[in-house]
């Protein structure tokens, strides 16, 4: 048995909200907002040691990521296999209430939580049955100008009813290439278009790398289809999967104005309200972690200038100490100086006296000692 885990919230901290508006929070016994926190880390060791995956339900690729997981899963395996054992294994039984709870966010109509706000081109994808089965929108989105023949419509309809089926099941090669017959019948048909491109985006999303070209494809069609589909639902839903698109590249401003786009041709539209509120509420996020990240970068720098400033201070007293102490010590030390040179002159004076009077006494003695040399007499 695999344990994948799902982590929601922020690990810097997030607050719940209790509405749609995002505006209204929950709030503890005594009124102070309640913000909860995600550990990843733990997260992460629950699904290595279950042998699943982590999905962070924040990233713009969370609800990708799962289905890719569901997909793995194979229905024979859940309806067929059996567990017996002796105690209750609580993992299983949280396992298969995670996965009930997870189809019925996607495929209920009650999705609730960041898993709607993430269904990746869902409603596009229902919305396929309604342009399609409904007769009136389908000959609404034909030039009046360029009717075209009976058989051609019926097969025109055929082919688009035919993608529809394989788009259900997620052959969405198989629903290009009938999306694709459509439209040769009828190169004007602005519903196959919108199907085509549908399906180009799915084959995209599996393998966005190898299939950067369709990715481009399709957003160009759906980019048209916006500006000039005389169908507004068209219009509509082209401009809410273009705001997918942006969303699922992080590219937030412009998933707001497509999302915002959507709403102007279709005010009625929650899944695209919701969608704009999700995503200004990220910006405005982002901008405040921005804001706060500048005034903690600032401080930072603050604290670091303060830091040196009070480190060359310290510096500054520290040498001024040592002056201190080197003037102290020299004014100790000249006393002793002074006495040691005085001494030394006493010293030098006395010997100089000495020697004087050794010389005198020599020059005594040599005088009163000396022998009488032979007298000579006068000569006369």
């Amino acid at each position: 048995m695999e344990v994948d885990v799902i982590g929601l919230g922020s690990g810097k901290g997030a607050q719940i909200p209790l509405d749609k508006t995002y505006s209204n929070w929950l709030k503890d016994e005594e009124g102070r907002v309640v913000t909860t926190y995600l550990d990843e880390t733990i997260a992460q060791e629950i699904a290595r040691a279950g042998g699943g995956i982590y999905i962070n339900g924040a990233s713009p690729s969370a609800l990708n990521d799962l289905v890719k997981r569901l997909d793995e899963i194979k229905k024979s395996d859940l309806g067929t296999m059996t567990y017996t054992a002796a105690n209750e294994q609580f993992p299983l039984f949280a396992l298969i209430a995670l996965i009930l709870i997870v189809f019925d966010c996607i495929f209920s109509n009650r999705k609730i939580g960041f898993l709607r706000k993430y269904n990746f081109f869902s409603r596009g994808g229902a919305a396929v049955a309604a342009l399609m089965f409904v007769p009136a929108v389908a000959s609404a989105a034909l030039p009046a100008s360029a009717p075209l023949e009976d058989n051609s419509m019926r097969a025109e309809r055929r082919f688009i009813r035919e993608g529809n089926e394989q788009f259900r099941q997620n052959h969405y090669r198989e629903a290009e290439i009938l999306y694709r017959r459509a439209l040769d019948v009828n190169p004007e048909s602005e519903i196959a278009q919108y199907n085509e491109a549908l399906t180009r985006l799915h084959l995209g999303a599996d393998n966005a790398e190898a299939n950067s070209e369709l990715m481009a494809n399709a957003v160009e069609t759906l980019q048209r289809l916006v500006n000039d589909s005389d169908n507004p639902q068209v219009a509509e839903l082209s401009a809410y999967n273009l705001g997918n698109v942006a969303f699922t590249r992080q590219d937030l401003q412009n998933a707001l104005n497509f999302y915002k786009q959507a709403l102007r041709l279709n005010p009625s539209s929650e899944t695209a309200r919701e969608n704009f509120r999700y995503v200004q509420k990220m910006i405005q996020d982002q901008q405040n972690q921005q804001q706060d990240q500048q005034k903690e970068d600032q401080q930072d720098q603050q604290d670091q200038n303060q830091q040196q400033q009070d480190q060359q201070d310290q510096n500054k007293d520290q040498q001024q100490q040592q002056q201190n102490q080197q003037q102290q010590q020299d004014r100790q030390e000249e006393p002793k100086r002074q006495s040691a040179s005085n001494s030394q002159q006493i010293l030098d004076a006395v010997e100089k006296k000495d020697a004087a009077a050794r010389a005198r006494a020599a020059r005594q003695q040599n005088g009163q000692g000396a022998p009488a040399g032979p007298s000579r007499g006068k000569n006369w």
